[in-house]
């Protein structure tokens, strides 16, 4: 979600934006991107929905207005009375919608056992992690598999299953 400030003419002159805490905590609950609200004293004091689905994070300075939310870059912003908001920022993956859209007509064109595997360990690698890895189990107790960077690096292979 691409944020852009409002035209100077969305608001009156004169007009002021509500200064309660519910007011923004119902607006930040709908950004898309995790935003943490950290106090004066270092301590993490409201995160919005978005923020928990990404679990328990530790917040880490990098410089005043960059730092890590767990593995993810974020940016960080001073507030008043020394608070900082931590964003966690779109590090260029696509989002797991943009990938079922992509995945379908890809994995429609894919040919047999072999061409889906391969497909869905690119598409997974490139839209949902670092490395994808694929294992099925084939006759003669066997297993083959597929693996893919997000980087577009690909292997297959058999392996034999242990009893």
């Amino acid at each position: 979600m691409v944020s852009r400030p409002a035209p100077a003419s969305a608001l009156p002159p004169g007009a002021e934006l509500p200064g309660h805490a519910g007011f923004w905590r119902s607006v930040l609950d709908d950004v898309r991107e995790p935003v943490f609200l950290q106090d004066s004293e270092g301590v993490l004091r409201w995160a919005n929905a978005a923020a928990e689905r990404l679990g328990p994070a530790e917040l880490v300075s990098v410089t005043e207005t960059t730092g890590k939310v767990g593995h993810r870059p974020a940016k960080v912003r001073a507030l008043p009375g020394g608070w900082r908001a931590w964003t966690v920022v779109d590090d260029g993956r696509r989002r797991p919608e943009e990938f079922l859209a992509e995945a379908g007509p890809k994995l429609a064109l894919a040919r047999g056992r072999h061409g889906t595997a391969r497909v869905i360990a690119e598409l997974a690698a490139s839209a949902l992690g670092d490395c994808a890895f694929v294992l099925l189990p084939t006759t003669r107790g066997r297993w083959e598999w597929w693996s893919c960077t997000e980087h577009g690096a690909a292997g297959h292979g058999r392996i034999r299953r242990v009893p």
